[in-house]
């Protein structure tokens, strides 16, 4: 499977009706908090961003390198555990769990120049707005904290012919339920998202909205 046709294996799993309502271009996934439970969330507003998974296609079409970044609103001082968000609607499915272990930030232009050989890939990584720090994330690596659809995705990104990319929205925290609350711990510092397409600009836009404050991230869709 390549970049072009990453959407049907998303489209099966979240629209049984396969009405093509993923207008979106791809799905998201993601509600990170770098507390360990979902009533941690209370003196101070968690990390929220964008997880993107984009594999780095060679010359034959084969995938040869599949990096994880965390683009974030906020600069970590600790090691901090994120939790993806998947669907296009409420109620979102949990994605549990990725972990950002090195807190220093990455530089953008080094890491597309790292994988220069797919144009795709920096195109894309370019194209995201709203972050302010850049960080390299991967799987936790206790797998009892997996959730049944990061199962899923691990599986498949194993898979050297599938050029699937997956991005997500993302919230500090670990959730396992089967679905992620409408807002997400505890006033005065509830965590809600609402996302959007803009057919305009053929973006999709997250929107968090943490107490009075607002912070939106976007990124273009992928060809299809």
């Amino acid at each position: 499977m390549t970049k072009t046709d990453c959407y049907t294996f998303w489209c099966e799993i979240f629209d049984p009706s396969n009405e093509k309502r993923c207008y979106m271009k791809k799905f998201f996934t993601g509600f990170l908090c770098s507390t360990l439970s979902l009533g941690c969330l209370a003196t101070e507003s968690p990390a929220v961003g964008l997880l993107e998974q984009i594999p780095v296609m060679g010359a034959d079409f084969k995938v040869i390198a599949r990096p994880i970044y965390i683009f974030t609103n906020k600069k970590l001082t600790a090691p901090t555990v994120f939790t993806g968000m998947a669907g296009t609607e409420q109620p979102y499915i949990p994605v549990c769990c990725y972990q950002v272990r090195n807190i220093s930030p990455l530089d953008l232009p080094r890491e597309v120049k790292k994988y220069h050989q797919d144009e795709e890939f920096g195109s894309h990584m370019r194209g995201i707005r709203g972050y302010a720090y850049l960080y390299a994330a991967e799987p936790v690596s206790d797998k009892s904290k997996w959730t049944s659809m990061m199962s899923a995705l691990i599986k498949k990104s194993a898979n050297p012919d599938d050029g699937s990319p997956f991005s997500a929205p993302v919230l500090a925290a670990i959730i396992t339920a089967e679905t992620i609350p409408l807002k997400m711990g505890t006033p005065p510092n509830q965590t809600t998202l609402h996302t959007r397409y803009d057919k305009k600009s053929d973006r999709l836009v997250f929107t968090f909205q943490q107490g009075k404050q607002k912070i939106e991230f976007s990124e273009p869709t992928f060809a299809h």
